[in-house]
């Protein structure tokens, strides 16, 4: 199978991905027992986010070159986009009748995101300082840009898709089911492949080396994904696995604290089946 570039990012930050998919976030609000204020969190920084997406957009429309309209009109498709998707983020606030100024400053990890992917805009970002930008440096950032957006949406959109299917098993507050179905619909994940593919566009006139940097990019907005997913719980989660990837290419093995839900013996046997 050839995978295009962003495939290619997306299956190198794999133990990324399972991370936050086994996050005390995630875990709870599969079990449908994450806490109301976690929530709340979660959702009002996943705000800040959408915030930065047409901020680092806008930074890159401006500093393209006349000439580059196919590559402005693209961006600017992707930005009214995140327009829509900031537009149901403010409904659904409302319609959960969510406090939007209980949290209006950023969470220092949302804001280590935010903050990188200004950085990466205005070509300020260490792997890709550039002091004066030619057309084709202009280029070459806005593939930045959506090389640190590309796994923001992406993971949003997979672990969604892989959560939705406990709701028929959980009892749960019907605002998670909103959230959980809104990033596991065909729209949300039409967003993402548009996305995918304009990230796959501006990577095909890089270098092999100038592809291995935007790929450093995505690497490092998906590490600040994981950190965002671990950033806050209130209530301790009793059962977290801690994942070990043995020989990725056969088998992913989880542990998890198996004396909380099972007896002696039955923690026993299920180690030994592990080794």
């Amino acid at each position: 199978m050839v995978y295009t570039f962003s495939q290619s990012c997306w299956a190198s930050c794999y133990e990324e991905a399972v991370c936050c998919l086994c996050s005390p976030l995630n875990v709870c609000l599969a079990s449908g027992d994450l806490h109301k204020r976690d929530f709340h969190h979660c959702i009002n920084q996943w705000g800040h986010f959408l915030i930065a997406f047409p901020q680092a957009f806008d930074i890159v429309l401006e500093s393209l070159e006349d000439q580059q309209e196919d590559v402005q009109a693209a961006i600017l498709e992707r930005r009214n986009f995140i327009t829509q998707e900031l537009q149901w983020h403010a409904s659904f606030i409302q319609e959960c009748d969510l406090d939007p100024t209980a949290e209006t400053t950023q969470h220092s990890v949302t804001a280590k995101y935010v903050n990188f992917l200004l950085a990466t805009a205005s070509g300020n970002q260490d792997m890709v300082h550039l002091e004066i930008p030619t057309p084709a440096e202009k280029l070459k950032i806005a593939a930045h840009v959506l090389s640190a957006i590309t796994p923001c949406v992406r993971v949003s959109a997979t672990l969604a898709k892989l959560i939705k299917p406990l709701t028929r098993r959980n009892k749960r507050p019907r605002r998670f089911n909103m959230s959980i179905d809104r990033c596991s619909s065909d729209e949300f994940e039409a967003l993402t492949v548009q996305t995918e593919r304009l990230l796959d566009w501006l990577s095909n006139s890089l270098t092999d080396e100038e592809r291995k940097v935007l790929g450093e990019v995505y690497h490092q907005a998906m590490k600040l994904e994981v950190e965002f997913f671990y950033s806050r719980l209130s209530v301790p989660t009793k059962l977290i696995p801690v994942s070990l990837l043995h020989n990725r290419e056969e088998c992913l093995l989880l542990f998890s604290v198996f004396d909380f839900a099972c007896t002696a013996v039955d923690s026993l046997q299920g180690l030994e089946q592990m080794t």
